[in-house]
C-alpha cells in the first residue's frame, strides 16, 4: 500500500509473509530486509564509536562496559548462559523446524531446505486452530477486572477507576487508574491507560514513567505516575475491545512493568521501579506472562463480556495450544539475535563486517534454514541500538522470572503469602538493591546460568 508520508514508497503488508506463493514470500522478505547501505554504515559507525568509548574508559570492548553492573556478571557469564540455553533448547527447536521442513516438502514437492521466508508461513499453516469466538471471553474490560482480582489476591492492592480533570489526559479515551492499598485505602500511585488505537498513535506496547516514586523530606512518599500504551481496536459489531491471546499477553506484560513502578518504595526516584539494570528490568513483566500461562489464572480472567460465564475448558485448551505453538523456535530466534548482538559488540572497533557475523552465527547455530545472500535482517533489528550488548537480557529475565515463579507460585498462583514475599523482597526495591541480593532473598540462593537455562526450557514445556 502507498506511504502517505513518503511518495514513491510502499508499505509491505503482513499478507505477503503468509502468501502461499513462495516467490511472493521471497520477494517480500528480500524487499523488507533489503541491505540498505546507509543503514549498514550507520550501524557500523555506532559499533565503532561505542567500541572506542569502551577503550577510552578502560574496558576491553563495549560488552564489558555495558554489563559492568549487570545481574548476570560479565561477558563470560553471558556466553555460558547463551550456550546453556542453546544446548537445552536445540532438540526442541530442531523438532519444530523438521516439522516445518516436512510440511514445505509435502506442499511444494521439493527437497529444498527451509528458507527464512518459509518460517512464518509454515508455522501459521501448522498452528493448531482455535475458535475465533474465544475473543468474546477476552474483552479489555473483563481482562482488566480479572487482573485487578489477581492483584488483590496476591498483592493486597486494587485498581480503582478515577475521574480526570480537564486537560489532565492527552486523549478522551485515556483512563486513569489509582492503585489502592487494600487495608489502609491509601493510594500508592496512578496508571494512565492509553489502550485504544487512533490516527498518528505509535503502534506499540510500552510503559512510560511520568513521575518516579521517592521518599520525601517530610517522611511521606511521592506517588509514582506511569502511562501504559497499547493500540487495541474496538470490534465493529459489538463495540467491545476483544483481545487476541497475543494482545492479552502484551497487556499483562506492560501491567507487570506498571506494578513494578507502583509497588516500589525506594529512597531515590532514579532507582525506582523499572529503573534498574537492564537484565533485571523485564523480570516483573515476564512474571505476569507466566501468571497468564497458568490455566488456573487464565480461567479466572477469561469470562464472556455479555454473560460473565467462564471460558469453556476445551476452548481454553485449544487457545493455549495454539498460542504456545512453536515456542522453541521463537526462543531459538531470540537466542540467535542475542548471540549476534554479543558477537558484533565484542569486536575491536575496526573492520566490522555485519553481514559476515550474521552469516556465521546462522551457519553455526541455525543449520536447518538456508542463508541467502543479500537480505540483511539485522538492519531491521532496532534492539541493537537500544539494547546494544544486552539483548541477552530478554532471555535472562525470562529465566529469572521462571525460577521465581516455580519457587513461589507454581503450587498456588493465588497465594497471598507468596505474593507479599515477591512484593517485599523484589518489587519494593526497584533498582535500589542489587538483583543478586533480591534473588537470594527470594530463592535462598542465586541460581547459576546452567540451572537458569534448564528451568527456562523445562518450565516452558510444563505449561504446554
Amino acid at each position: 500500500t502507498p506511504c502517505d508520508d513518503m511518495p514513491g514508497y510502499s508499505h509491505l503488508t503482513h499478507t505477503y509473509a503468509l502468501s502461499a506463493d513462495p516467490e511472493e514470500r521471497w520477494w517480500a522478505h528480500s524487499a523488507f530486509f533489503y541491505n540498505e547501505p546507509v543503514q549498514d554504515r550507520l550501524l557500523c559507525e555506532l559499533l565503532y564509536r561505542r567500541g572506542k568509548l569502551a577503550l577510552l574508559t578502560g574496558f576491553p570492548n563495549y560488552i564489558y562496559k555495558a554489563t559492568e553492573h549487570s545481574t548476570i556478571g560479565g561477558p563470560e557469564d553471558i556466553s555460558l548462559f547463551l550456550g546453556a540455553v542453546h544446548k537445552c533448547n536445540t532438540p526442541h527447536a530442531s523438532t519444530e523446524l523438521r516439522r516445518l521442513q516436512q510440511e514445505k516438502q509435502r506442499t511444494e514437492r521439493t527437497d529444498l531446505p527451509l528458507d527464512p521466508w518459509d518460517l512464518q508461513f509454515y508455522t501459521e499453516r501448522l498452528r493448531p486452530s482455535v475458535d475465533g469466538r474465544y475473543r468474546e471471553y477476552l474483552s479489555l474490560g473483563t481482562c482488566m477486572q480479572g487482573v485487578d482480582r489477581l492483584f488483590t489476591r496476591i498483592f493486597g492492592v486494587s485498581l480503582r477507576l478515577s475521574p480526570t480533570l480537564p486537560g489532565e489526559v492527552w486523549a478522551p479515551d485515556v483512563e486513569k487508574l489509582e492503585v489502592v492499598e487494600e487495608e489502609s485505602g491509601q493510594v500508592l500511585g496512578v496508571i494512565y491507560c492509553d489502550f485504544i488505537d487512533r490516527p498518528s498513535k505509535p503502534a506499540q506496547n510500552t510503559h512510560y514513567t511520568i513521575t518516579g516514586g521517592k521518599l520525601l523530606e517530610d517522611g511521606s512518599y511521592q506517588q509514582p505516575v506511569v502511562a501504559l500504551l497499547c493500540s487495541f481496536t474496538p470490534d465493529a459489531e459489538s463495540g467491545q475491545v476483544l483481545l487476541s491471546m497475543e494482545q492479552l499477553n502484551n497487556l499483562v506484560h506492560e501491567l507487570g512493568h506498571a506494578m513494578h513502578s507502583m509497588l516500589a518504595r525506594t529512597r531515590y526516584q532514579h532507582v525506582t521501579g523499572t529503573r534498574c539494570v537492564t537484565d533485571f528490568a523485564e523480570v516483573p513483566s515476564n512474571m505476569m506472562e507466566l501468571f497468564l500461562s497458568d490455566s488456573r489464572v487464565l480461567s479466572s480472567i477469561a469470562r464472556h463480556y455479555k454473560t460473565d460465564e467462564p471460558m469453556p475448558p476445551d476452548l481454553m485448551i485449544d487457545l493455549q495450544r495454539s498460542h504456545n505453538f512453536a515456542w522453541a523456535t521463537d526462543l531459538h530466534n531470540q537466542l540467535l539475535y542475542s548471540l549476534f548482538d554479543q558477537r558484533i559488540y565484542s569486536e575491536e572497533p575496526v573492520n566490522i563486517s555485519l553481514a559476515m557475523h550474521y552469516a556465521r552465527i546462522h551457519f553455526e547455530y541455525n543449520p536447518m534454514v538456508s542463508k541467502p545472500k543479500g537480505p540483511a535482517p539485522f538492519l531491521r533489528f532496532g534492539h541493537l541500538y537500544g539494547y546494544g550488548a544486552k539483548y541477552y537480557s530478554y532471555l535472562y529475565c525470562r529465566a529469572l522470572a521462571t525460577n521465581i515463579w516455580t519457587h513461589l507460585f507454581y503450587k498456588d498462583p493465588f497465594s497471598r503469602e507468596a505474593g507479599m514475599t515477591y512484593r517485599r523482597e523484589l518489587l519494593a526495591h526497584g533498582g535500589g538493591r542489587h538483583p543478586r541480593h533480591m534473588m537470594t532473598s527470594l530463592l535462598g540462593e542465586m541460581p547459576g546460568v546452567t540451572s537458569l537455562s534448564e528451568t527456562l526450557v523445562t518450565q516452558t514445556i510444563a505449561t504446554m
